[in-house]
């Protein structure tokens, strides 16, 4: 693993809250980091659902750049865990993080996602989900989800490596079941 999860932003990198003037440009940094036309709708979708936060959609950009100053984007938003006994958790589902490619490797999104989990941490939800790469998000403290009994929606099927969770400090362990996935997420597997 590279890159250090506690680091600060790099110099002349900020990061603040998204506002609504910002979602253009979110749309455009999105379409770029993934070359999929799926993550800037996705993003749209979420900020309508009744499942968006927006004290938890961050934007990183650069002091320096005043016509791009975006450079990354992280969000946020609630779901739901249906438990072994039927009771229903609510939880936080970490998607899109995002980085202007000319931008990455810099330290960006690793900024951008330990301000995320900070928020995150000082919330009532106990686990942030993540279906991301697995050789990434560990350093935050993310595990393979089925090892501590998070399974993926059924609709997903058997993906494993890539559906992680993080626990919020001094959550209660014993939390397990299936997670549902709010319909930004539904409507883009389908």
């Amino acid at each position: 693993m590279t890159g250090d999860p506690t680091a600060r932003p790099p110099d002349g990198v900020r990061i603040r809250q998204e506002g609504p003037a910002d979602a253009d440009e979110i749309g455009r940094l999105h379409d770029a980091a993934f070359g999929d036309p799926q993550v800037a709708p996705l993003v749209e979708a979420i900020r309508a659902s009744p499942g968006y936060r927006p004290e938890l959609s961050l934007v990183a950009e650069l002091d320096a750049d005043p016509v791009r100053p975006i450079v990354g984007h992280i969000m946020l938003s609630a779901s739901d865990l249906v438990g072994e006994d039927g009771t229903t958790v609510p939880i936080l589902i970490l998607s899109p993080l995002g980085v202007r490619p000319g931008d990455q490797n810099r330290g960006i999104g690793i900024a951008l996602t330990r301000a995320a989990l900070d928020l995150a941490d000082a919330r009532s939800e106990p686990l942030v989900i993540v279906q991301g790469h697995p050789d990434y998000y560990p350093r935050f403290g993310f595990v393979r989800g089925r090892t501590i009994g998070v399974l993926p929606p059924e609709h997903l099927g058997a993906i494993d490596k890539a559906w992680m969770v993080r626990r919020r400090p001094r959550a209660f362990e014993a939390i397990r079941g299936r997670v549902v996935y709010s319909q930004p997420f539904i409507d883009l597997d389908d």
